[in-house]
């Protein structure tokens, strides 16, 4: 029982620091272009999960478990990053053909799940042509894919420019084969007023 309510809140910690990262992320690419921004370092530390310096220096010090199982799965994948959060998951980070991947081990090398951040034409169509039915106004500037506890989430960021004094943006999650709601709205004056 204590594994499981630990995981599920490894779980929901990740999935709510990704969708801040997902909007603070798409919405400076949005409002200031060419900014950079670290998705790693924002992604996971400023939600706790990890914390700075905590890259491994030596590759003993990873979990043997996890990285066989990584090698496995993602045996085409170069330039792996494998960090280590503060309460001992083992995380490996890539990024491949415009996808950044991070995939979460245990501290026993058990797989736990990954997140992913993409563009709109990542997206599988059924999950665009749902969003884009309701919000048909909106353009999609980011999408975070969870897949937590054999459960796949989809976080549509959109925003919509055609009010003449107002930038209107949402985050929208998308159960694959499920419901959908808007987790996070607001609004951005373009005036230059206020």
């Amino acid at each position: 029982m204590k594994k499981t309510i630990t995981t599920l809140l490894a779980g929901v910690s990740l999935a709510l620091t990704i969708v801040s990262h997902s909007y603070a992320q798409g919405l400076n690419s949005v409002t200031k272009p060419g900014h950079s921004v670290s998705a790693e370092s924002d992604i996971f530390s400023s939600a706790g999960i990890i914390l700075p310096g905590e890259e491994y220096e030596r590759l003993n010090e990873r979990n043997s478990r996890a990285v066989r199982k990584f090698s496995r799965e993602y045996a085409d994948v170069d330039q792996v990053k494998w960090t280590k959060s503060s309460s001992g998951f083992n995380i490996a980070s890539f990024t491949k053909d415009g996808v950044r991947t991070w995939v979460f081990y245990s501290k026993k090398g058990e797989y736990l799940g990954r997140g992913r951040t993409y563009t709109e034409e990542k997206l599988p169509a059924d999950i665009r042509h749902r969003v884009k039915g309701i919000y048909y106004d909106f353009s999609i500037y980011h999408i975070t894919e969870v897949y937590w506890n054999d459960k796949l989430i989809y976080l549509v960021s959109i925003k919509d420019e055609t009010a003449k004094d107002k930038t209107y943006y949402k985050t929208i999650r998308v159960v694959d084969g499920g419901e959908m709601d808007t987790i996070k709205e607001f609004s951005e004056d373009t005036t230059g007023k206020g």
